[in-house]
């Protein structure tokens, strides 16, 4: 029995060959199956039926099909290849370089003048407004009598520790410690004499209680030196009677006379010499009650002295508060520019510590350029950097007829703030969303705009809308990305 070795092909291979051979056949034959080709006339003259079914199909239709099939793998190509640039939009406002200038007033006054009104140039420097200065200036007076004072007792103290340690007779006033006083020099110099002459005075009883006490004691020593010398005469003498007693030449009451006389010399030598160790101790005595009194006023005097000299650095930066705020009395304007927003129209007004009176918006000098402050969404801050490249639209001008200002990022700042903080620093108009946004900084190529023939200045104040280009993507992932989205996100809901 023999084997058969023939593959047999597959059911559906074998399904799909004949098919394609029906189709290949009835390709080739497609011309006979139409019939006789017939000129226009001959198929005029056909019936109706006939007429209608050998009338050939017009071509545009299946050309336009062509070219829209074509357009549409133009479009796919480039949609596949182009790019578009990515915008991160971003609201703001012109403004100066320097930025709005808020005058406000440190504590609360009452105005006595208000010297400018809106749109007023002012230059730097200028006064704005006067506030009553009388509280200022009865503080400023009050602080100033103080430091008179403290400087008085500091300069007194100074020249008495002076005189004390020198000796000298004569006091005065040490110049290093009166700057901007000389009007207060005969005073000081007045009660310093009084101050030195009682000291001298006190100094000077001690020193004559100290003189009496050695003058005592020089007194006694000289009397015991009287008796001292006095006293071997009687003691001979009574050695003499008392042999000429025993001798039997005089009577036994003449020697005691004279040992009554011997015993009065020692006892009085006795009393002299205790007077002497009394007179001693006074002397010291009065020496060191004088010493304690010195060193007592120089204690005090060095008390008195750093005591005045703090307070005289005190009260010299109170001064300085005092002349601060008599000074900001008037308000000036710290920059050159024009008045605006001005709340303030009455004398007699009050006002409050900090309150906003009026703007003062700088004038744009020469070599500046033009700044917009624009508020960028937390959807676009991780692509925005410095130095990328942005289209400003003016709202001032339409964009579609007078075209965009181009500008670069100069500066994003690293934290978010809320509309009510921006809107504070702005004057009050806040460029947010509701929610939290990044300020940034563009720096605008040009100051002005060709408006109908004319050149318009950009001025501080004028909204724009910033479109700034932080990348590029293809078409075709734009057109997809909602397909993306949407599959990412959909059949996942409850």
């Amino acid at each position: 029995m023999s084997t058969n070795n023939t593959t047999q092909p597959h059911p559906t291979l074998e399904l799909l060959s004949r098919y394609k051979a029906i189709l290949s056949t009835a390709w080739h034959h497609r011309r006979e199956l139409a019939g006789p080709a017939r000129l226009a006339d001959e198929v005029a003259f056909l019936p109706a039926a006939l007429s209608l079914q050998e009338t050939p199909v017009h071509p545009a239709p299946r050309r336009l099909a062509y070219v829209l099939m074509g357009l549409f793998v133009l479009a796919l190509l480039w949609a596949c290849i182009g790019e578009v640039d990515i915008v991160a939009v971003a609201p703001g406002r012109i403004i100066v370089s320097e930025r709005t200038k808020i005058i406000q007033p440190l504590e609360a006054s009452v105005v006595k003048a208000v010297l400018v009104k809106d749109g007023d140039k002012v230059q730097a420097g200028q006064v704005l407004v006067e506030l009553d200065p009388t509280m200022a200036s009865a503080d400023s007076a009050s602080v100033q009598e103080q430091l008179l004072a403290a400087n008085s007792e500091a300069q007194r103290t100074y020249a008495l520790l002076k005189l004390l340690s020198k000796e000298k007779l004569l006091p005065h006033v040490p110049s290093a410690l009166e700057p901007d006083l000389a009007l207060n020099q005969a005073q000081v110099q007045s009660q310093l004499n009084a101050e030195w002459q009682d000291i001298r005075a006190k100094l000077s009883k001690l020193e004559s209680e100290a003189q009496r006490k050695l003058a005592e004691a020089a007194t006694v020593q000289a009397s015991i030196a009287k008796l001292e010398a006095t006293l071997p005469l009687s003691q001979s003498r009574e050695a003499d009677y008392t042999r000429l007693v025993s001798q039997g030449f005089i009577s036994g009451h003449a020697t005691q006379d004279k040992t009554r006389e011997r015993i009065e010399l020692e006892r009085d030598l006795m009393v002299q010499r205790a007077r002497l160790q009394e007179a001693q101790a006074g002397v010291a005595e009065s020496q060191q009650t004088q010493a304690a009194y010195r060193a007592e006023t120089l204690r005090n005097l060095n008390d008195r002295y750093a005591l005045a000299t703090t307070k005289v650095k005190q009260l010299g930066a109170d001064q300085s508060k005092a002349q601060q705020r008599q000074r900001q009395t008037q308000l000036t304007a710290p920059v050159a520019g024009t008045v605006q927003q001005l709340a303030i129209h009455s004398v007699g007004g009050v006002v409050t510590s900090a309150q906003p009176l009026m703007v003062i918006v700088p004038d744009a000098n020469e070599g500046e350029t033009v700044t917009a402050e624009v508020s960028i969404a937390n959807l676009d801050i991780g692509f925005v950097n410095a130095g990328q490249v942005a289209e400003v639209k003016l709202e001032t001008f339409s964009y579609t007829k007078y075209g965009t200002v181009q500008a670069t990022v100069s500066n994003v700042s690293a934290d978010a703030v809320t509309p009510s903080a921006q809107d504070d620093r702005r004057g009050g108009n806040g460029g947010g969303n509701g929610g939290s946004f990044y300020p940034a900084t563009l720096t605008l190529s040009r100051k002005d705009m060709l408006i109908d023939g004319k050149r318009i200045a950009i001025s501080p104040g004028m909204n724009v809308t910033a479109e700034i280009k932080t990348g590029k993507r293809r078409i075709i992932e734009y057109l997809l990305s909602p397909v993306q989205r949407a599959g990412s996100e959909s059949l996942r809901e409850r």
